[in-house]
């Protein structure tokens, strides 16, 4: 047996030990007191939260549970939680997809990233397949139906020279009842016509709070970022003529946000109104946006920073934004913070 299938077949049989577990356990360090505003908080379904993962733990990516204040809008208690996760997103009632190289429960390590769902009280419901490579995008639409992925991989042969990657997306059910597609398998049109060029890469699927059937995804190909629309249930991306990259529903579904090109490794917040096309960018953004960006109500953007600074250790923090100003300038929302998701109406 080759080393590859060895370890895959640790790593399966891992995911089908926890499969049946109750829970992943308690956190490192927590204490009595924390954990059980945790269960209180997790245990009505009229709070609202946000969940981010902890950059600085670089080991375990530690996921907090951070309450919102419902006058100021900011950050209030921050808990720690049993999840470990590199990347994650939940739905509107708590339901969390997670992106984790940790086995739920064990602490043992998989190497390749595998998705797992949880409930709202973070009992394990599903586990996935491993994928390759870097994960870098996780979503579940609001409505819990479905979940999707992104990572970055190599070994393609149109992308043969130092440094290039390309993207592997999925979606999946998080219910289990279907197994994950890769939807670069699926039918993408491009003017009407079958588009399918070697170089073509998806990433960055974002589902409609509305139908979570509909979803929109960045396709590109020679270079260049388009916006897709796609379906689910008939299995097609439409490639449209707009030039979107990362993009992400509001939670009223009438605009998405994005990163805008503005230079050779820079971007910026943006903003696509869906039924006029009007798209305005906030180039006064000094810092580059390099993520899908989030939002934390239906005129406020929530995005990470990373800031190196010349001595010392690299920071990551959370910055919103008033989209209502053109000049509006981001503000420190919390900081140590990543992957930001949120349970609860906005």
């Amino acid at each position: 047996m080759s080393t590859a299938i060895g370890r895959r077949a640790v790593i399966l049989g891992a995911l089908a030990a926890v499969a049946s577990h109750a829970g992943p356990g308690l956190p490192p360090g927590a204490n009595a007191h924390q954990m059980a505003q945790l269960r209180t908080i997790i245990a009505d379904p009229q709070q609202r939260y946000v969940l981010v993962t902890r950059p600085s733990d670089t080991q375990r990516f530690q996921v907090d549970l951070v309450q919102i204040d419902p006058i100021t809008r900011k950050p209030a208690t921050r808990l720690p939680t049993p999840l470990s996760c590199s990347r994650l997103h939940a739905s509107t009632s708590g339901k969390v997809f997670c992106l984790s190289g940790l086995v739920p429960g064990t602490g043992q390590r998989t190497g390749d990233a595998a998705g797992y769902v949880f409930d709202r009280s973070f009992a394990l419901q599903k586990a996935n397949e491993p994928r390759a490579g870097i994960v870098s995008r996780a979503r579940i639409s609001s409505d819990g139906k479905y979940t999707a992925s992104t990572s970055f991989v190599t070994g393609h042969s149109y992308m043969s020279g130092p440094g290039q990657f390309s993207t592997a997306s999925f979606i999946g059910q998080a219910d289990g009842k279907a197994p994950e597609q890769d939807i670069q398998t699926w039918q993408v049109l491009r003017d009407g016509k079958v588009f399918n060029p070697l170089d073509l890469n998806l990433w960055g699927v974002t589902f409609n709070p509305k139908d979570s059937n509909q979803f929109f995804v960045t396709a590109q190909s020679k270079g260049i970022a388009h916006l897709a629309r796609g379906n689910v249930e008939k299995r097609r991306i439409e490639i449209t003529s707009l030039e979107v990259e990362c993009p992400s529903f509001s939670p009223d579904g009438k605009r998405i946000a994005f990163k805008k090109r503005t230079g050779a490794a820079r971007w910026v917040p943006a903003v696509l109104d869906l039924e006029t096309d009007k798209v305005t960018g906030f180039d006064s953004v000094p810092d580059s946006v390099d993520d899908q960006i989030e939002w934390l109500d239906n005129t406020t953007l929530i995005f990470e920073v990373t800031t190196v600074p010349l001595l010392g250790k690299a920071r990551t923090d959370l910055m919103t934004l008033d989209i209502q100003r053109m000049d509006s300038m981001p503000q420190r929302w919390l900081g140590d913070a990543r992957s930001p998701t949120f349970v609860g109406a906005r």
